[in-house]
């Protein structure tokens, strides 16, 4: 099973390089939601002697017609010959990449939706570039179970990181502070119809992010899920900041353990659930 996980920052490219995953997640500015990797340093990354670990460029942003006829004048000067796939959610990225490259290998974003096989087949039968999809974190095990007996592509799930709740390219925060579109600004929010509080909302050039307050964690799950098909999980952490625990968390997902899980969650610092699972 193959495990990945996600360079944000620049600054975690030595941490990156010493936890040698099967694959690196390369989060731009430009095209991806959090991403803070400027196109200039993206340059600087692939050419790093990166051994065994394929990169794999992330595009997940969500694009009215007019940005994506701007970005795509930006992607195109991309060395795409470094990367040994693309991921894509938008669906009118995945139609301009198809149309333009259709050889080219493409991890298609299905985390925020596509709860049935009817929609997750139809893109596979649409785009045969498509070698990879990634799943949702809303499906249950059972139908995770159901789909992976059928899927004739490679499948990958989040096992570590935050669970977006909400995602809109429209600014909602900024303006209550007389903020630029463009600046980043990160805060909490209360439910007025709950109790619950403190959810992490992030907002940046791409719009606004809401995260659950609990990060979502299936790894006392991962030999489970490798049994039922699945070829890829993910770890969506900083890097750097995180080191230590990302080591840990990769550790167990080869070889779990009860008593080392327990240390792994005492030592997290945020609440863990498994969702739906």
């Amino acid at each position: 099973m193959k495990r990945i996980l996600t360079l944000k920052k620049m600054k975690d490219l030595n941490a990156a390089i010493a936890l040698a995953p099967d694959e690196l997640l390369i989060d731009t500015t430009l095209l991806s939601r959090t991403g803070e990797i400027t196109l200039r340093e993206l340059s600087q990354i692939i050419n790093q002697n990166w051994g065994q670990t394929k990169l794999i460029l992330n595009w997940d942003i969500l694009m009215t017609d007019k940005l994506i006829n701007t970005i795509i004048l930006e992607v195109e000067k991309i060395q795409w010959e470094m990367f040994s796939a693309i991921r894509v959610q938008d669906l009118g990225a995945l139609e301009w990449l198809y149309q333009k490259r259709p050889e080219y290998p493409i991890h298609l974003n299905l985390e925020t939706g596509h709860h049935n096989r009817v929609a997750i087949k139809s893109h596979l039968d649409l785009f045969p570039s498509i070698k990879r999809v990634v799943l949702s974190q809303e499906l249950e095990s059972s139908t995770l179970q159901e789909y992976l007996k059928e899927l004739e592509v490679e499948s990958e799930i989040l096992v570590l990181g935050s669970t977006l709740l909400f995602y809109t390219p429209r600014h909602l925060v900024t303006p209550l502070y007389e903020l630029a579109a463009d600046e980043s600004i990160q805060v909490l929010a209360t439910s007025e119809e709950s109790p619950h509080k403190g959810f992490p909302i992030l907002e940046n050039r791409h719009g606004t992010f809401m995260f659950n307050i609990k990060d979502h964690c299936l790894l006392d799950h991962v030999a489970e899920l490798e049994s039922w098909g699945m070829t890829a999980i993910r770890i969506d952490l900083p890097l750097d900041e995180n080191f230590e625990l990302i080591k840990m968390a990769l550790d167990l997902c080869q070889n779990f353990n009860g008593e080392r899980f327990e240390i792994f969650k005492a030592k997290y610092p945020r609440q863990l659930s498994k969702a739906f699972y």
